[in-house]
């Protein structure tokens, strides 16, 4: 993560940073040239619900969110509401992920076909997905084995950790 977004160039008007109270992007870029940042989080901001904010941001982070949205789309669509046309969305999903807190918000993992799926119904039509792969990956291929995956094609074993998306609205 803090790789892909330490080569990110951030030139523009206004910025979002959903879910960002913890840990702002603003400093973990390469370069940040933005007039208006706001993050937006709970409680006041809930991605699961609609919201009526529009056209507001030329760029919005959404990091480390999406498993702990129980609608997951309506919260993509919420994000594509808020870009301006056209805007970038920055993106992350977890997919093989230890559970973690807050203790029982943690709902999802998302697939790369996941990713694509929800990007698609809220409208996207362009983006770059880029794999996390794992640091270890002899620790998921051991769990392969172990669970007598031996058989599986080699597409059809994963071995990416979750996914990071530059959406283009």
């Amino acid at each position: 993560m803090e790789e892909w977004l330490g080569s990110l160039e951030i030139d523009v008007e206004a910025v979002a940073d959903v879910g960002g109270r913890k840990l702002p992007v603003k400093d973990r870029t390469k370069s940040w040239h933005v007039k208006r940042y706001d993050i937006i989080d709970l409680p006041e901001y809930d991605l699961n619900l609609k919201w009526t904010l529009e056209n507001i941001y030329d760029a919005v982070f959404c990091l480390e969110v999406f498993e702990y949205l129980y609608d997951p789309l309506q919260g993509m669509i919420n994000l594509y509401k808020i870009l301006k046309t056209p805007g970038t969305l920055f993106a992350s999903f977890h997919f093989i992920y230890s559970h973690h807190g807050p203790w029982g918000k943690d709902y999802l993992r998302y697939t790369r076909w996941g990713v694509d799926k929800l990007l698609t119904e809220a409208g996207f039509s362009h983006w770059e997905l880029y794999c996390r792969p794992f640091k270890n990956p002899e620790i998921i291929t051991g769990f392969y084995a172990s669970e007598d995956m031996r058989r599986a094609k080699p597409d059809q074993i994963h071995l990416d950790q979750g996914y990071l998306v530059k959406a283009i609205k």
